[in-house]
C-alpha cells in the first residue's frame, strides 16, 4: 500500500555498542497501466492468430514509462471458435509483481460468402441476378442465411451479345451484421440465346378465318432463350393479313425473348375465295334411284373467286338422299363438300325431294312349247304392254326380265316377267308354260382296238328321258340295235355307222344313228432325261420319277401308274444305273422304255448356331453345319462346299433368345442342289465394364489419365475378359475444374453393342508451396513448419489458412548445434480436404546463436555505500539475443550471476554471468569485480591557545585524502564541537569524513585554552587513558579514526549483518533514522547548513540467483547471494559555530575535564615513571 512508513535501523559495533537510526520509507503506487484496443471484429481465418500483443493499445511500466514490448501481457477469455462477442481480459504484471488489467470485446466473425459460375443469356435487355451466383451465405454467427436477406452488392457484367462466351469476373461483396466486408469473385459467362421460332406449314384459310387469325395459329414450335419448348405464344407478334386478297401472302412471326433477342419465322397464308351455292331439286324414288349433285348446284367459284363449271372429283356428296319409296314427298338436306384447286374443302347443303314411280307391265295368260322352242323363248314372246317410271310407253320389251324356263322340266312351269324402272322400282306378272320332255341322244364313238376290246351299244347312247323328262338307265329303255359294228383289226381307222331305236313310255319312237371308228392304240412311254437323285430319295423312286409322259391307248396322257412296272434302283450304288419301265394299256397293248439315274450321296448335317446379337454382329453360316458330304458320300470341308444362304437370321438385339430358322442351298459337284434349314438363336452380348471407385487426382495427372486408369474390368461380347481398351472411350475431364466431375465410359463390343458406365473423378486443386527457413540452433530450439509454408490451397483451389490445413512433418530437423550451417530437407505431408496427400520439401538451415553477453571490467571501492548492479558489468549495447538483436528488458531479466561479492571487503571477486537464449543455448561469460580498499585518510592535531586568542577548525586540521587518495580540504570535512577562546579549558573537536564508499573517518582534536599563566601545561602527553591530549588511533580506538581494513569495522557495515526492520538505530547525534522507499535515510532534524553524508543499505542484487533455476547448480544456489548497495542519505553532525544544546553541554564537560586533568596530572606522571 502506498504511503510513508517509519523504520528503525540498529547497528551493533564490534564493541557491542548499539547505534540506532530511524528513517522513513515512502512506498509509492505502481504506475503500470494497460489500455486495450477498442472492440475488435476478427475474421474466422485470423482468429487463431489473435494474441495478447495484438489487443494492446498502450502499455506503461511501474515507473509510468511507455513500453512497446508486450511479451509480459497475458490474455484470457478468448476462444477462436466461439460465436458472438467475447470479453477478453489482458493482464500485465510489472517488475514488482503488480498486476493491471484491461478488457476489450472481440467477436470472431464467421461470416463467409461462396459463389459459383453462372451463364446468363446475352441480349439487348438481358439482366443478371447476383443471387444466381451465390451458393451459400453464412452470417457472423456461422449460420447459413437466405441470400435475399444478406447485404450483398455486386459489380454488373456486360450482358451484350458482344461479350458472349467471354468469361467476366464479377465481385460479390457481402457486408455482414458486424460490418465486416467479405468478397468473392465469380465468373459470369454469357451464352447465346437458344430462342427459336418455327412456323407451321403453308396455310389455306377462308376469309372469315382470316379475320380471326392470330400468331398462335401460325407457330409450330417456340423455344425460349434457354432452349425450353414453350406453349404460350403471347409474346409472338404477327404481320397483317388481307382477308380479301386472293393468292398466297407471306406473314412475319417475331418472338422477343427475355433478353431482348428477336427470332423470326415466316408463314405462307392463302385466303381461299372459293364458294359453292346450291338450289332445290327432285328425283323419282326407288331402290336404285340416284341423285346427281349437279342438279342441286346453282353457282361455283374457284379459289381465286372466278366462276367455274363443275369438274369431276371437285365435289363430294357427304350424305346421299334417301330415295326409297317410303321417302316419297319428303324434303331432304344433302351436304356437299367442295374441294378447290388449293385442296381446301367447304361443305354446303342442298334440298332434295323424292317422287313416286308410274311404271306398269301386262303379259299373255299361258303358253305350251316344245323343248327346242322353250330354249328360244323370250319376254317379247310373253309381254303385251309396258310403261316406264314417268308413265311413258315402252316398245322394247327386252328390258323386261324373264325367269328361267327349264326346257327339260316336264309339265307346267310359271314364268315371271319383271320390269325395273330407272329408279329400281319393280312391276311383275306370271305366265304358265308347259314343255314335253321325252328324248334320246346318241353319240359317235372312237374305240381303240386291242386283243381284249368289246363293244356295247349303250356306249353309243348319250341320254334317254321319258315323257316326264325323267332321265333313266338305258338298260331300262326299250332300245333296239338296227345296225351293229365289225370288231376286227382290219376295220381300224374305218368308220362304221350303227343305228339305234328308242320307244318312250308314251310309245313314241325316237331313232338315232352314231359312228363307231376303231383306232390303233397310241400307248407310249417317254422317259425323263438322265437324272440325279439323293440317296435318301432312292428308295422312294417310282415310275413317275423316270417317266416324263405316259400316253394311253387313246393318246392322252395317263396319270395312273397302276399298269406300269419298273426295275429296281440300288440306293447305295454311286454312278449311273439303267431302269426298265413297261406299260400295258386298257386294251392289252404293251410298250417298254429305259431311263438313266445316278444316286447322289451328298448330305448336310446342321446344328444350332448361337451368335452374339448386336448392331454390327456377323453370323458365320459355317457354324450351323456339323458335316458336309459330296455326291460320292465323302466328307468335305464346309468351306469347300458350294453353300448359299437363302434366308439369314436377324442379328439385332430385339431377337435375342428367339429361335430363327435359316435356309441354305447346297449344290454339289453333280450340280444337284438341296435345301436345308437350321436354327439360329442369338444370345445377348455379355459385354460388361466395371469402373474404378471415385478417384481424386492431381491436375497434372488429368492429361495422362486413360480409360485403363478408370476401368477395373472389361468383358467382351462372349463374356471373355478383355484387355483391349481401344473400344472404350471416355468423356473429357477438365483439369482446371474443381470439385467432382462425372466421367462417362463407353464400350462398344465386337458386335456394336454399347455399354456405358460412369465414375466420378475429382481434380484436386490443392497446392502447397514452401520457402527456405533459417533457424537458430539450440538444445530447446523448435521449428514451426507454418513459417516454411508459402501458399496453400484446399482441394477446391481455395486459399486456406495454414492453421486450417492438415500438415504433418515427417521428421523434424535436427536443430542442435552439431548441424549448424548444414541445410536439412524437411518433408511435409499435406492432407487436403479431399484426403489426398502431397509432399513438399522445406530447406531448413540452422545457424549459430548470436546471443552474447558483453562484459566490462568493474572497479569499486569497498565500503557500505558501494553498490554494484549487473548493468555495471554488462555492456547492454553490444549484448545480443539469439537472433542478433539487442536484449530486451525481459531478456535482461534472465541473465543470472554466480559468485560471491562482498563490497565491504577489498579483493577481486570473479563472477560468472549466464544467459540462456530462447533456444536453450547457455551463454556464459566470466568477469570480475575489483573491490579496492579506500585510500581515504584524515589527520588532525591537538593545539593550545591562550584565552582571548582566535581559533579556527583549520588550526587543528593536518591533512585528508578521499577514497582515491586525492587531497581534500577542510571544506570536505565535517567538524563537531567548538572552542570558546574566552574561557580556559580543553575543548574536544571531532572531525568527520565519509568517502564515496560510505567509509566514515572520525578524528578528535583537543584544543586547550589556557590562561596566560598556564602556558606550562603539557597538552601533548598522550596515553591510552588520556582523553585530553592528542588521540593516537589504535585498534582499540572506538570513537576516533575508522580504518577500513580487515580488523577495523568502525564505520563499515558487516555484510553478514542485515538490519531488522523492527530495530531502531541511533546516529551519532542520537537521532532516529527511518528507511524510505527511495532507499535514502533522512534525519528528523535537517539544519539548513548541514552537509549530507552518505551511508549504504544492503539489498539483494539484481538479478538475484534463483534457488531453483534449472541452469544453476545446487552448490551455486546455496552460495551467499551477490549483493548490491543502495544509496541512503543521513544528516551530518552539527558543524562548528552551531549553538545548540549539545554545544553548551560540551562546554561544561570540557571545563570539568580540564579540572580533572589537572587533578590527575601528578598521578599520570607517577605512572609513567614506573
Amino acid at each position: 500500500m502506498a504511503g510513508t512508513y517509519p523504520i528503525v535501523i540498529e547497528y551493533t559495533d564490534d564493541l557491542g555498542q548499539v547505534h540506532t537510526k530511524t528513517a522513513n520509507v515512502e512506498a509509492t503506487a505502481s504506475k503500470a497501466s494497460i489500455t486495450a484496443v477498442s472492440k475488435q471484429v476478427i475474421l474466422a481465418e485470423n482468429a487463431n492468430m489473435v494474441t495478447a500483443s495484438s489487443l494492446v493499445s498502450a502499455l506503461y511500466d511501474a515507473d509510468g514509462v511507455q513500453i512497446h514490448n508486450f511479451d509480459d501481457v497475458t490474455m484470457s477469455g478468448f476462444d477462436p471458435k466461439a460465436i458472438g462477442p467475447q470479453t477478453v481480459t489482458l493482464t500485465y504484471t510489472d517488475a514488482y509483481g503488480n498486476q493491471t488489467t484491461a478488457q476489450t470485446t472481440v467477436t470472431v466473425d464467421l461470416a463467409t460468402i461462396t459463389g459459383q459460375a453462372t451463364h446468363p443469356i446475352a441480349g439487348p435487355t438481358a439482366t443478371w441476378d447476383y443471387r444466381d451466383s451465390v451458393t451459400q451465405v453464412i452470417d457472423a454467427n456461422g449460420k447459413t442465411i437466405d441470400v435475399d436477406t444478406a447485404d450483398i452488392t455486386a459489380t454488373t457484367p456486360d450482358l451484350t451479345p458482344a461479350k458472349t462466351g467471354k468469361p467476366q469476373t464479377v465481385t460479390l461483396t457481402y457486408t455482414d451484421s458486424l460490418g465486416k466486408v467479405h468478397t468473392t469473385d465469380v465468373i459470369v459467362t454469357t451464352t447465346l440465346s437458344k430462342a427459336k421460332i418455327t412456323a407451321v406449314a403453308d396455310q389455306i384459310i377462308w376469309p372469315d378465318q382470316a379475320k380471326q387469325l392470330t400468331a398462335t395459329d401460325l407457330v409450330d414450335r417456340l423455344y425460349d432463350a434457354e432452349g425450353h419448348l414453350m406453349t404460350n405464344y403471347d409474346n409472338v407478334e404477327m404481320s397483317a393479313l388481307d382477308s380479301k386478297l386472293a393468292g398466297q401472302q407471306r406473314l412475319t412471326l417475331t418472338y422477343t425473348d427475355v433478353a431482348g433477342n428477336q427470332s423470326v419465322a415466316y408463314a405462307n397464308v392463302t385466303v381461299d375465295q372459293a364458294k359453292l351455292v346450291t338450289k332445290p331439286s327432285t328425283v323419282i324414288a326407288g331402290p336404285t334411284a340416284t341423285w346427281s349433285y349437279e342438279a342441286g348446284i346453282s353457282q361455283l367459284t374457284n379459289a381465286a373467286g372466278q366462276l367455274i363449271t363443275v369438274q369431276p372429283g371437285t365435289i363430294k356428296v357427304l350424305n346421299r338422299p334417301d330415295l326409297n319409296v317410303d321417302s316419297v314427298g319428303q324434303q331432304q338436306l344433302i351436304t356437299l363438300i367442295y374441294t378447290d384447286e388449293l385442296g381446301k374443302s367447304q361443305s354446303v347443303t342442298a334440298m332434295v325431294t323424292a317422287e313416286a314411280s308410274q311404271a306398269t307391265l301386262t303379259a299373255k295368260a299361258a303358253v305350251i312349247v316344245q323343248p327346242d322352242a322353250a330354249a328360244k323363248l323370250t319376254a317379247n314372246d310373253l309381254v303385251t304392254s309396258l310403261t316406264d317410271a314417268s308413265g311413258q310407253q315402252v316398245t322394247d320389251y327386252q328390258i323386261v326380265r324373264m325367269s328361267k324356263l327349264d326346257a327339260t322340266w316336264p309339265g307346267v312351269q310359271p314364268v315371271s316377267l319383271t320390269y325395273t324402272d330407272a329408279a329400281g322400282n319393280e312391276v311383275s306378272t306370271v305366265v304358265k308354260v308347259t314343255v314335253d320332255q321325252a328324248k334320246i341322244d346318241s353319240q359317235n364313238r372312237t374305240q381303240i382296238w386291242g386283243p381284249s376290246m368289246t363293244w356295247d351299244y349303250r356306249q353309243q347312247l348319250a341320254t334317254v328321258t321319258d315323257s316326264q323328262g325323267h332321265q333313266f338307265n338305258p338298260d331300262q329303255a326299250k332300245i333296239t340295235v338296227i345296225t351293229g359294228p365289225q370288231l376286227t383289226a382290219k376295220m381300224i381307222d374305218k368308220p362304221q355307222t350303227v343305228t339305234l331305236m328308242y320307244t318312250d313310255d308314251l310309245q313314241q319312237t325316237h331313232t338315232v344313228s352314231a359312228t363307231l371308228t376303231l383306232t390303233a392304240s397310241q400307248a407310249a412311254l417317254v422317259p425323263r432325261p438322265a437324272q440325279i437323285v439323293w440317296a435318301k430319295d432312292a428308295g422312294l423312286l417310282t415310275p413317275a420319277n423316270f417317266l416324263q409322259t405316259i400316253t394311253g391307248a387313246d393318246g392322252t396322257q395317263v396319270s395312273s401308274l397302276t399298269n406300269v412296272k419298273m426295275s429296281a434302283v440300288d440306293a447305295s450304288q454311286p454312278g449311273a444305273q439303267t431302269v426298265t419301265l413297261t406299260y400295258t394299256d386298257d386294251y392289252g397293248n404293251e410298250v417298254t422304255t429305259t431311263a438313266q439315274v445316278t444316286v447322289d450321296q451328298a448330305a448336310l448335317t446342321t446344328q444350332t448356331a448361337r451368335p452374339v446379337a448386336g448392331p454390327t454382329a456377323h453370323w458365320d453360316y459355317q457354324t450351323n453345319f456339323k458335316t458336309v458330304t459330296n455326291a460320292a458320300g465323302e466328307v468335305i470341308n464346309v468351306g469347300d462346299a458350294n453353300l448359299k444362304v437363302l434366308t439369314g437370321p436377324d442379328l439385332s438385339t430385339a431377337m435375342v433368345g428367339r429361335p430363327q430358322v435359316v435356309t441354305f442351298s447346297y449344290t454339289d459337284e453333280l450340280g444337284l442342289t438341296q435345301t436345308t434349314t437350321a436354327e439360329v438363336t442369338t444370345v445377348a452380348s455379355r459385354a460388361h465394364m466395371t469402373t474404378s471407385a471415385d478417384q481424386v487426382i492431381w491436375p497434372a495427372v488429368v492429361g495422362k489419365l486413360t480409360v485403363a486408369d478408370l476401368v477395373t474390368g472389361l468383358t467382351d461380347a462372349w463374356g471373355q475378359t478383355s484387355q483391349n481398351y481401344q473400344s472404350v472411350t471416355m468423356t473429357t475431364i477438365n483439369a482446371q475444374q474443381a470439385g467432382k466431375q462425372q466421367v462417362t465410359l463407353t464400350y462398344t463390343d465386337e458386335v456394336g453393342n454399347v455399354k456405358t458406365a460412369t465414375t466420378t473423378v475429382t481434380v484436386d486443386q490443392a497446392a502447397l508451396t514452401t520457402q527456405p527457413q533459417t533457424v537458430i540452433a539450440g538444445p530447446t530450439a523448435k521449428w514451426d513448419y507454418h513459417q516454411g509454408i508459402g501458399t496453400i490451397t484446399d482441394g477446391m483451389g481455395q486459399p486456406i489458412a495454414v492453421n486450417n490445413a492438415a500438415i504433418t512433418v515427417v521428421a523434424m530437423p535436427d536443430l542442435t548445434v552439431a548441424h549448424i550451417g548444414q541445410p536439412q530437407t524437411v518433408q511435409l505431408v499435406y492432407t487436403d480436404s479431399l484426403g489426398q496427400q502431397q509432399t513438399a520439401l522445406v530447406q531448413v538451415t540452422t545457424v549459430a546463436t548470436q546471443a552474447k553477453i558483453s562484459t566490462r571490467p568493474v572497479t569499486v571501492i569497498a565500503g557500505p555505500k558501494t553498490t554494484w548492479s549487473l548493468n555495471d558489468s554488462v555492456d547492454w549495447s553490444t549484448s545480443l539475443a539469439a537472433d542478433g538483436t539487442l536484449l530486451t528488458a525481459a531478456q535482461r531479466q534472465r541473465v543470472t550471476v554466480d559468485g560471491t561479492l562482498n563490497l565491504r571487503r577489498a579483493g577481486n571477486y570473479p563472477l560468472t554471468l549466464s544467459y540462456m537464449d530462447r533456444v536453450g543455448n547457455l551463454i556464459t561469460v566470466t568477469t570480475s569485480i575489483d573491490v579496492l580498499a579506500s585510500q581515504a585518510q584524515l589527520q588532525v592535531r591537538d593545539s593550545q591557545l591562550t584565552v582571548g586568542n582566535t581559533w579556527a577548525a583549520q588550526d587543528n586540521f593536518e591533512r585528508a585524502t578521499d577514497a582515491q587518495g586525492q587531497a581534500l580540504t577542510l571544506a570536505d570535512i565535517a567538524v563537531d564541537g567548538t572552542v570558546n577562546t574566552q574561557r580556559a579549558g580543553q575543548y574536544t573537536l571531532t572531525y568527520h569524513y565519509t568517502d564515496v564508499a560510505g567509509n566514515q573517518l572520525t578524528k578528535t582534536a583537543v584544543v586547550t585554552v589556557v590562561l596566560p599563566d598556564d602556558d606550562h601545561i603539557n597538552t601533548t602527553d598522550p596515553d591510552n587513558n588520556d582523553h585530553g591530549g592528542t588521540t593516537v588511533p589504535d585498534n582499540n580506538d572506538h570513537g576516533e579514526t575508522s580504518n577500513p581494513d580487515g580488523n577495523d569495522h568502525a564505520g563499515i557495515a558487516d555484510p553478514s549483518e542485515t538490519p531488522k526492520p523492527s530495530e531502531r538505530l541511533n546516529d551519532s547525534d542520537g537521532h532516529t533514522v527511518d528507511w524510505g522507499v527511495d532507499d535514502r535515510i533522512t534525519t528528523k532534524q535537517q539544519p539548513a547548513a548541514a552537509t549530507r553524508a552518505q551511508t549504504k543499505v544492503k539489498t539483494t542484487a539484481e538479478p538475484a540467483l534463483p534457488a531453483n533455476n534449472e541452469h544453476t547448480s545446487a552448490a551455486k544456489a546455496a552460495a551467499t547471494p551477490v549483493t548490491r548497495v543502495t544509496d541512503t542519505t543521513a544528516d551530518t553532525l552539527p558543524q562548528t559555530g552551531e549553538r545548540d544544546r549539545s554545544a553548551q553541554q560540551g562546554a561544561v564537560v570540557l571545563g570539568l575535564t580540564g579540572l580533572l586533568g589537572l587533578m590527575g596530572l601528578g598521578r599520570r606522571r607517577h605512572t609513567h615513571e614506573d
